[in-house]
């Protein structure tokens, strides 16, 4: 339910003509860490293993959107996690920008549906395994993501895992 809340408050921020984003210099592990807390009783309910990886670095972004954004991928993997269910979190480097990579082995997106997965109101063509889906965390993610000009790349492989990557600038 805390989920579905969160979702309303973002959408009518993302929204809203006023902007009141805070940008400050965040350490990526400090943050990931603080958001696997919020969600540790999802994540030991579910035996979700969590590997991290290099993310000792900072990033110049806004907290609450920043934070909003990985918790809505960690809930993805979560809903859609099959058996032994796996998230690695790591950072990498390309370029002049800092690549955070979120990557699960749940049930993924179909090649179909890839292209449209940040639509408003999208579920796809997954049968059963989305009935729980409202097609607004996605949404609301690259919403955020470009006003807080972070990139996005997503890639799946269908009943295998779903991989996302944030792209931020370095200073």
């Amino acid at each position: 339910m805390q989920n579905n809340i969160s979702q309303i408050l973002f959408y009518y921020r993302v929204k809203s003509e006023k902007k009141d984003y805070f940008f400050e210099e965040l350490n990526m592990g400090s943050c990931i860490d603080e958001i696997l807390k919020d969600y540790a009783p999802l994540i030991h309910e579910k035996n979700l293993k969590v590997v991290l990886q290099n993310l000792d670095c900072d990033i110049y972004t806004d907290r609450r959107g920043f934070e909003f954004i990985i918790g809505q991928i960690i809930v993805n993997s979560l809903k859609y996690s099959g058996n032994n269910p796996c998230l690695n979190i790591s950072v990498d480097t390309e370029g002049d920008k800092t690549v955070l990579i979120l990557k699960d082995n749940g049930q993924g997106v179909k090649a179909c549906d890839l292209p449209y997965i940040f639509e408003k109101g999208f579920t796809g063509d997954s049968g059963d395994i989305r009935k729980k889906s409202t097609g607004m965390g996605l949404y609301l993610v690259k919403q955020l993501a470009d006003d807080l000009n972070i990139g996005i790349e997503v890639s799946s492989d269908w009943q295998y895992g779903f991989t996302i990557a944030f792209f931020f600038n370095k200073q």
